[in-house]
């Protein structure tokens, strides 16, 4: 497997990251953490992936485990930048190897409907929801045929919120 070394501020030298978002120490640290011992991540409230790392003045520090591969495999300059955010490209956010990570601006439109791995329908679903919804059908009777919530599928079928697309579209 490949690493790199992950040459963060007060870190340099400390810390090597695989493709795929495994982190080790490059030095020891303590006698419970020789050289090679292979940091656990935890996991953040909004379902990343998160580790903690420490300087070489002894500072703790937080880091989505996502952003730290996009530093050292893909072009984020700085992975505390909030004008930055890294995607997960198939939807899944435990999974942090660098093919399925996307650097985008902050600003950037995130992946929607079926392109995105989470999708619970496809884009031929949702036009058949906004026909039957038009059609004067209740959401209540449409999510029981979708497999997902009554304001899922009002809102889909409205155009008012989840994956979003043009209703007039197809």
């Amino acid at each position: 497997m490949n690493w790199k070394p992950l040459n963060l501020d007060g870190c340099a030298g400390l810390y090597e990251i695989s493709p795929c978002g495994t982190i080790r120490l490059t030095k020891q640290r303590a006698p419970n953490y020789p050289v090679g011992y292979t940091l656990k991540p935890n996991l953040h409230k909004q379902g990343y992936y998160r580790i903690t790392l420490t300087d070489h003045n002894g500072d703790h520090a937080n880091y989505l485990i996502s952003k730290l591969v996009a530093f050292a495999w893909l072009s984020l300059a700085d992975p505390l930048d909030k004008h930055y955010q890294v995607i997960h490209l198939n939807g899944d956010l435990l999974d942090d190897d660098f093919n399925n990570l996307a650097v985008v601006k902050a600003s950037s439109p995130k992946i929607r409907g079926e392109r995105h791995g989470g999708a619970k329908l496809t884009d031929a679903q949702r036009h058949e929801l906004a026909a039957r919804y038009q059609a004067g059908e209740s959401a209540r009777s449409m999510a029981a045929d979708y497999g997902i919530s009554p304001a899922h599928a009002w809102a889909v079928a409205a155009g008012k919120g989840g994956s979003l697309f043009e209703l007039r579209a197809g």
